[in-house]
């Protein structure tokens, strides 16, 4: 297929760019997109303050990016409110007029603390990253790469990708959100498969079917939730996926490599534990918690996407993007297909008592 010309780059404002493509492309799904670096300009100018206030910080995190970071991913960190993102960043900003004890944060909060300390002393690295990050937007491999896993018909119009200093993390829910320091260790290529994966979270909640789950139930619902949506988004960066867990102590060094070596044995735990969860001899947050350990949803999720993928195809596979249960059942078809159901496959028992814990 013959592209179209290039995107046309123009400058909307100090601190936004905003790349256009003249028409969609037939594989790509997005047209236009604004680079904001609104809330990571502010970070920067704030760096450069002598003395920094907690009336400083607020000023800050009261500006519409960081506003937006709190919002979607504040509670990810136990952290919901601004007033102790207000006392989180008055630590990383070692001010004077604000003391937490520390043994009151865990350890990945103090990690975070860490994290904005190191951000604060290592501007030039920072302003390195920032250009890679923007190398990749303007290429737009991250949206070839997530178009692969959606349906053709799939088309966001406009995307913002807003560029702060947070904590260690990226989201997506409406805007891409990206933290400059937690993509230090990672080249314009990795950083565009770690923006594919959050591209895509945002398409596939325009095709999201949403089940009523049983009261009881609603550790199944979440699983088979992780399974289908980090499963399919990881296709776009696996690899990277594995190295962000693993260097945050999400998951044991070396654990999802050997989880995924051992897929068999883990589908099979998983099958069992939800057929007990759907029998009532355990419950939700046993499911939860074996799921969670070692990022075991993601690294099953991730097997049971590329496993339809070779199987049946990107094109199949984009048709239940966005419905964990038709996932499922497509990935128990190429088992079936490659004849290898009894090692890798969920029970017939499983499959109805999970019909039974729903309501589509």
């Amino acid at each position: 297929m013959k592209f179209l010309q290039n995107r046309i780059l123009f400058i909307s404002g100090k601190n936004h760019v905003t790349y256009v493509t003249k028409e969609i492309r037939m594989l790509e799904k997005v047209r236009e997109v604004t680079l904001d670096t609104f809330g990571y300009d502010k970070f920067i100018e704030l760096c450069h303050v002598e003395r920094v206030s907690t009336t400083d910080i607020d000023k800050l995190l009261s500006i519409n990016p960081y506003e937006k970071a709190i919002m979607l991913m504040g509670g990810n960190w136990g952290l919901p409110d601004k007033k102790q993102w207000i006392d989180y960043f008055s630590m990383g900003f070692e001010c004077n007029d604000n003391i937490i004890r520390l043994e009151l944060l865990s350890p990945i909060q103090i990690r975070g603390i860490d994290h904005l300390k190191n951000a604060r002393r290592n501007l030039v690295e920072l302003s390195n990253v920032k250009n890679r990050i923007e190398k990749s937007i303007e290429s737009r491999e991250f949206i070839k790469i997530a178009s692969r896993y959606v349906p053709k018909n799939v088309v966001k119009e406009n995307l913002e990708v807003i560029l702060l200093v947070f904590m260690p993390n990226a989201g997506g829910s409406q805007s891409i959100i990206i933290d400059v320091p937690f993509l230090i260790s990672y080249n314009e290529n990795e950083i565009s498969r770690i923006l594919a994966h959050e591209l895509h979270h945002i398409l596939r909640s325009r095709l999201e079917k949403e089940y009523q789950w049983k009261d009881k139930h609603w550790g199944i619902g979440q699983s088979l939730y992780w399974f289908e949506s980090e499963g399919v988004a990881n296709l776009c960066n696996f690899e990277e996926t594995a190295k962000i867990y693993t260097d945050f102590g999400y998951a044991k060094p070396g654990q999802i490599n050997m989880i995924l070596e051992n897929i068999d044995y883990y589908i099979k735990a998983t099958n069992d534990l939800i057929t007990d969860v759907l029998k009532g001899k355990r419950t939700s947050d046993e499911l939860i918690q074996f799921l969670s350990e070692d990022v075991k949803f993601h690294v099953i999720g991730y097997f049971l996407a590329k496993t339809i993928s070779s199987t049946l195809g990107d094109e199949n596979l984009g048709k239940v993007v966005g419905d964990p249960i038709e996932f499922l059942n497509m990935y128990q078809r190429a088992c079936i297909l490659n004849k290898n159901e009894k090692q890798y496959g969920f029970s017939d028992e499983m499959f109805s008592l999970l019909k039974a814990a729903y309501i589509g």
